[in-house]
């Protein structure tokens, strides 16, 4: 049976975090799909095609990953692969107060378990919005 993981987020911009959860990630799945999420409610700095583009060119020297972009719940879009389980990182207290609230809310939902890991040192001050914000991580 193959081990299937889901990374979502929005990816705007992606940074090493993601990248550092994704290589994480390959040690321990066959298949790991990274999903940017669709909200209509979020607005972007940069354009759905231009996230996809960078995703893309930044999981090049990674194996077995799938890139998607859906319009819609994270559980459902785990359910149309074939994964039971997504993949969350967390940087500290707030972000594991959030992501435990989610699991508990995706297990009701529709049965989506939720593996987290903390991030390395190196990673935890990296967010999308500091880069936004700095033009750097």
């Amino acid at each position: 049976m193959t081990k299937k993981a889901v990374i979502t987020g929005s990816f705007n911009p992606v940074t090493s975090g993601h990248l550092f959860l994704l290589e994480q990630a390959q040690k321990l799945f066959d298949e790991v799909y990274m999903v940017i999420l669709i909200n209509p409610e979020k607005t972007y700095k940069l354009s759905l095609e231009e996230r996809l583009s960078l995703l893309k060119d930044a999981v090049k020297p990674f194996n077995n990953v799938k890139i998607f972009a859906y319009d819609g719940f994270a559980c459902d879009f785990c359910l149309s692969v074939g994964a039971n389980l997504m993949l969350r990182g967390v940087r500290n207290d707030k972000d594991l107060q959030y992501e435990l609230d989610l699991r508990r809310q995706n297990l009701e939902y529709k049965g989506i378990d939720t593996m987290i890991l903390v991030t390395d040192e190196k990673h935890k001050n990296v967010s999308s919005t500091y880069v936004r914000e700095h033009g750097h991580e």
